[in-house]
């Protein structure tokens, strides 16, 4: 378990708001865009968090809308 959470860790250590917001947003909990001056996450960023969160073999497994 531990070593699952790192790789999580390893993904959002850097991120910013946005790219937390879009991480929330594909996982099932929508917590709405970020306020401005911030910018939602952009199309390519996205699929490409997406596809990191995707590879995580833990998260088809994790509980949605808790």
């Amino acid at each position: 378990m531990q070593e699952d959470l790192a790789g999580l860790f390893q993904a959002t250590r850097k991120a910013k708001v946005a790219d937390l917001k879009a991480a929330l947003r594909l996982l099932g909990r929508d917590c709405g865009d970020p306020r401005g001056p911030l910018k939602s996450l952009g199309a390519a960023s996205r699929n490409e968090l997406q596809a990191q969160l995707k590879a995580m073999p833990f998260m088809a497994t994790e509980p949605r809308a808790w």
